[in-house]
């Protein structure tokens, strides 16, 4: 009951954020979307910083404007499955396209960072991006993206 309280009781707290190179102080609001952070706060409470020495800075600073945005302006709408376009313009608003509009290596650490601080809407955000990109790909060019080597002989 007690650590129901701390997360009820959030609304104006701060929340730090420390990766190798720089801290973050980041509004409690983002906890409404991060299980991980939420998990964080009910056993060390607020005044414990929380280490996220595994994501890289621009990396994080994208979670947080994805979690801002989110939270403060609204969530995307429900992306369609399976996708019927490879236009993320077509499938979420201009800001949320535009959040995911980086390069492919930068993709799959914001999905390792979704992943790792359990933000459920922003992976399934990137991952519908991954998909954009792959959707109506021939094998061999999936094998080019994920850099995956055809060990597979002929016969195979």
């Amino acid at each position: 009951m007690a650590q129901e309280m701390k997360i009820a009781n959030c609304e104006n707290k701060q929340i730090k954020l420390i990766t190798f190179h720089k801290e973050y102080t980041v509004d409690s609001k983002i906890i409404k979307i991060s299980d991980f952070i939420k998990e964080f706060i009910k056993k060390y409470g607020y005044l414990e910083p929380i280490q996220v020495f595994n994501i890289d800075d621009n990396i994080l600073e994208k979670v947080i404007d994805f979690c801002n945005y989110y939270i403060n302006i609204g969530p995307y709408q429900k992306i369609p499955k399976p996708l019927h376009t490879n236009n993320m313009n077509e499938l979420v608003n201009p800001f949320y396209a535009h959040l995911v509009d980086i390069p492919h290596i930068q993709l799959l650490m914001l999905i390792e960072a979704a992943n790792f601080l359990d933000i459920a809407p922003l992976l399934e955000l990137v991952c519908a991006k991954i998909g954009t990109i792959i959707k109506d790909k021939s094998t061999q060019e999936l094998r080019d993206f994920f850099n995956i080597t055809n060990d597979l002989t002929q016969e195979e």
